[in-house]
């Protein structure tokens, strides 16, 4: 049994060698966390702009208290002690609503707006980093690919050519030292 859950959890595990450029942009910017700070940058603005709006509207609040005291207590309307039970109750409303208070509340809410647009164009502009940055590595692991495909190359022909001058110094035409020169490349 443990045997069958550690090999079912190996292959859980496994990663595809390859993977496409799309892919492999997809997962940069799925799992970058300055995308997910900007992208929470991005939602606290919307949640700013919207309160901003509800500043404009008006507010009513309204309560209801009631007492009820059994036993000794202070009589409100004679300032006495009796011994009596004494209830009481209150009931308020209350409103706001601001008319004008220098376009205040107006500019917050173009304001919060604009916030807005900037954060989403700060997470537009962080994918596009990661994207760029995701291009640029790839064209990277290509070119270091040719690259060592180059040096492979180049390594087989100082191969042959020291093959060829361990002949020419066996023959006699050439110097050992242009041998030891070769093998030193």
């Amino acid at each position: 049994i443990i045997l069958t859950v550690f090999i079912s959890f190996a292959n859980a595990q496994e990663v595809p060698t390859r993977l496409s450029l799309q892919q492999a942009v997809d997962i940069a910017v799925k799992n970058n966390i300055q995308v997910k700070q900007s992208s929470l940058r991005m939602e606290t603005a919307e949640i700013n702009r919207k309160q901003a709006s509800a500043d404009m509207l008006p507010n009513l609040n309204g309560n209801f208290n009631y007492g009820w005291n059994n036993g000794r207590n202070i009589d409100p309307f004679t300032n006495t002690y009796v011994n009596q039970q004494i209830q009481g109750s209150n009931v308020g409303v209350s409103g706001q609503w601001n008319f004008f208070n220098g376009l205040q509340i107006h500019n917050n809410k173009k304001q919060q707006a604009l916030n807005e647009e900037a954060s989403k164009m700060d997470l537009q502009q962080i994918k596009e980093n990661t994207t760029i940055m995701v291009i640029m590595n790839y064209l990277q692991v290509l070119n270091n690919e040719d690259l060592l495909q180059n040096i492979k190359n180049q390594a087989d022909v100082t191969a042959k050519q020291v093959e060829r001058l361990e002949i020419m110094v066996k023959e006699g035409a050439v110097g050992g030292y242009l041998l030891s020169d070769m093998k030193g490349q």
